[in-house]
């Protein structure tokens, strides 16, 4: 419905379709601002007519009929008057929508009552339907009896009384909706309580789920863990392989020992491209130390993480500790971790002999290139020795501890080497010199190459006799690349794994020292743990059968507040019996309540069995009076158990045997132990093949010293050879080729190690994401913890609430 104001001479038209639009006739207007105006009021449409004429002063309004009222006059738009449309539709609509005046002399006397409002606003809403229902009285009918009679049970009325009335009535009415209101708040604790344990049971459930999540990554683990070792065993046979094929590349230098005579002649021709790789070797030096400073920052950033590692370590210890409180079973294992520290220890016993070995090992290797020899095959045989130890892994720590003492003095020695190195790149930068005026001489001597095409026809035939050693010398290179490139692929694996086992040696050692500070504690807690651990266990067994009972006693009591819950709804004609009910219900529950303040100051080891030890705790107590006193005659046994540990030594030699238990025991242990576990034999792994890259650097480095001995003597030799190195420039061309291939072989390893690197980086990533989301499950379960207290609270404040509202109900009754 509109009324919109259009040009003076253009009368107002009625469009009929639905919605319809009505616009009544206006003087005059230029601009129109369009307002829509509010739904129809149904009950008031005379008001609603108000309303909308207010706004037809400021701007002109379009709206229209909805299809409802526009049937209620559907007479007058089919037939429209000629003038005065708007007006004949307004009062149609006001006349058959508005309410009769029975009805309304009827709400004014008998259906208006106070309510929410204030007794004024009574008044004024009671004067406002008198005086219209007046109004509309005088304006239709025409005798003025009725009007008096009306004007008289108008003034007849008294408002305040009706008033006071009806504030009584409100009174009683907000009385009862007070007392209504309460009992749906009763109604609606009761529904928080039911919703409150639903969530508490969810919660339990999800710990469940969590732990059998927990569960099935300890297996996935423990899997991960049966395939590296199977890795292990494939590398060991690839050892051995290698040794092999050492052992026929050693019987093939001392044949090539006899041919190297033969060649001494033909190394003047070889010098170019040893010196061509001396300048790579040069280069690959660089890139060395730049890669030992890179590594010398990756150490830093290495200790950085491992003293964050360490953080979480000790983080994870509390979790552990945590769990261990959660679950029995982890409780059984701590026992068990006390038996695998003491074959820590005797690992560590093992791994300082180990360490002494190896040192007296890698001092002859320095002496003798044939104790290098002898010392391969009885590498060989330490190899063997380490697959053993590898299922002892326990020996292996130790070892580790002194490998560490002689890497260092390896580290040192290095830096010697090194040091050497930097003066050979000296003397091979003043050879390279040389070579410079050495390349003037060639341009001297190309006029000397006619006369020596006579002497290359003898050198012909004995080119033959060369060729054929040069056959079987690059068969020989050949080989000697493919061991180049594998120990340059090794280089890479070795860099690799020295850079983890700094890293891993910098936490051993943290986790070393703390060890040892935890094993002096835990060898004295170990004899009070044994001990105790027996007179645990028969309270276990009693705590087991209380918790049973507590465990009957609880789904006993879900059972009776399930009855409760039904009987609640029929308890309030009986409530006084339910009174009873009630406070004895209180009382049980403030002595629950008491319990659970007992339970948390209890400490964290048993979290299940707190709730169930009320009873157990007086029998505890004297359990603590006869374990203190045991503490005491503990003491004393502990003197005599230091006299007692010398003997225990060789026993510990024969608990090797126990050592396959504690292998399944491992694997029940936490994840990080697992991690240790694999980083470990990847060390072990990785420090066999360091010790063969070793062996085959210094055997390539004594062999080197050799050959720039005889270099140095030949240089003498090398300037008539030098005339002949101008035919081999061919060959070495196509050597700098197949060595820009080794270079870019080298380049894609070393992108195969940043892959590694950065695959590395993401499973650090993973775990640190999985120590968060750890964190956030313990976080949530004390956050459920707190839910669960603050829920038992409200239900205690609820039914005190219950109380107090009984109490008043009962006095007002």
């Amino acid at each position: 419905m509109s009324k919109d104001s259009g040009s003076g001479k253009r009368g107002s038209t009625i469009t009929t379709d639905s919605p319809v639009s009505i616009q009544p006739e206006a003087s005059s207007a230029v601009n129109r601002v369009t307002i829509k105006p509010p739904p129809f009021w149904l009950h008031n449409p005379l008001l609603w007519f108000a309303q909308l004429e207010s706004q037809f002063v400021l701007a002109q309004t379009s709206a229209a009929l909805t299809e409802d009222l526009a049937a209620e006059v559907q007479d007058i738009l089919a037939a429209p008057p000629v003038t005065d449309r708007y007006a004949s539709i307004k009062n149609a609509l006001i006349t058959r929508l508005s309410q009769s005046e029975a009805k309304r002399l009827e709400k004014l006397l008998r259906t208006e009552e106070l309510g929410d409002r204030t007794p004024s606003q009574l008044l004024r809403r009671l004067r406002t339907l008198a005086t219209d229902a007046l109004s509309r009285i005088e304006a239709v009918s025409t005798v003025t009896d009725d009007i008096a009679q009306v004007e008289a049970v108008t003034k007849a009325i008294d408002y305040d009384a009706v008033a006071h009335a009806q504030q009584c009535d409100s009174k009683d009415k907000k009385a009862r909706t007070r007392r209504q209101g309460q009992e749906g708040k009763d109604k609606k604790a009761r529904t928080r309580r039911q919703g409150q344990e639903g969530k508490d049971k969810k919660a339990r459930t999800r710990r469940q789920g969590q732990e059998g999540k927990d569960k099935k990554a300890r297996t996935r683990r423990q899997g991960q863990e049966g395939k590296d070792k199977k890795a292990r065993t494939r590398r060991q046979g690839q050892e051995g392989k290698d040794k092999k094929a050492r052992t026929r590349r050693q019987g093939q230098e001392g044949k090539d020992k006899k041919a190297r005579t033969r060649r001494q002649g033909q190394e003047g021709k070889d010098k170019k491209a040893r010196t061509r790789r001396q300048g790579q070797e040069g280069k690959d030096k660089k890139a060395r130390t730049r890669r030992q400073g890179q590594e010398g920052k990756d150490k830093k950033a290495r200790t950085r993480r491992q003293g964050q590692e360490g953080k979480d370590k000790k983080a994870r210890t509390r979790r552990q500790g945590q769990e261990g409180k959660d679950k029995k079973a982890r409780t059984r294992r701590q026992g068990q971790e006390g038996k695998d520290k003491k074959a820590r220890t005797r690992r560590q016993g093992q791994e300082g002999k180990d360490k002494k070995a190896r040192t007296r090992r890698q001092g002859q290797e320095g002496k003798d290139k044939k104790a290098r020899t002898r010392r391969q095959g009885q590498e060989g045989k330490d190899k063997k020795a380490r697959t053993r130890r590898q299922g002892q892994e326990g020996k292996d720590k130790k070892a580790r501890t002194r490998r560490q003492g002689q890497e260092g003095k390896d580290k040192k020695a290095r830096t010697r080497r090194q040091g050497q190195e930097g003066k050979d790149k000296k003397a091979r930068t003043r050879r390279q010199g040389q070579e410079g005026k050495d390349k003037k001489a060639r341009t001297r001597r190309q006029g000397q190459e006619g006369k020596d095409k006579k002497a290359r026809t003898r050198r012909q035939g004995q080119e033959g006799k060369d060729k054929k050693a040069r056959t079987r010398r690059q068969g020989q290179e050949g080989k000697d690349k493919k061991a180049r490139t594998r120990r340059q692929g090794q280089e890479g694996k070795d860099k690799k794994a020295r850079t983890r086992r700094q890293g891993q040696e910098g936490k051993d050692k943290k986790a070393r020292t703390r060890r040892q500070g935890q094993e002096g504690k835990d060898k004295k807690a170990r004899t009070r743990r044994q001990g105790q651990e027996g007179k645990d266990k028969k309270a276990r067994t009693r705590r087991q059968g209380q918790e049973g009972k507590d465990k009957k006693a609880r789904t006993r009591r879900q059972g009776q507040e399930g009855k409760d819950k039904k009987a609640r709804t029929r308890r309030q004609g009986q409530e006084g019996k339910d009174k009873k009910a009630r406070t004895r219900r209180q009382g049980q529950e403030g002595k629950d309540k008491k319990a659970r303040t007992r339970r948390q100051g209890q400490e964290g080891k048993d979290k299940k069995a707190r709730t169930r030890r009320q009873g157990q705790e007086g029998k505890d107590k004297k359990a603590r009076t006869r374990r203190q006193g045991q503490e005491g005659k503990d003491k004393k046994a502990r003197t005599r158990r230091q006299g007692q540990e010398g003997k225990d030594k060789k026993a510990r030699t024969r608990r090797q045997g126990q050592e396959g238990k504690d292998k399944k025991a491992r694997t029940r242990r936490q994840g990080q132990e697992g991690k240790d576990k694999k980083a470990r034999t990847r060390r072990q792994g990785q420090e066999g093949k360091d010790k063969k890259a070793r062996t085959r650097r210094q055997g390539q480095e004594g062999k080197d010293k050799k050959a720039r001995t005889r270099r140095q003597g030949q240089e003498g030799k090398d300037k008539k050879a030098r005339r002949r190195r101008q035919g081999e420039e061919g060959k070495e061309k196509k050597a700098r080729r197949r060595r820009q291939g080794e270079e870019g072989k080298e380049k894609k390893a070393r992108r195969r190690r940043q892959g590694e690197e950065g695959k590395e980086k993401k499973a650090r990533r993973r775990r640190q994401g999985e120590e968060g989301k750890e964190k956030k499950a313990r976080r949530r379960r004390q956050g459920e913890e707190g839910k669960e207290k603050k829920a038992r609270r409200r239900r205690q404040g609820e039914e005190g609430k219950e109380k107090k509202v009984l109490r008043r109900r009962q006095g007002k009754e």
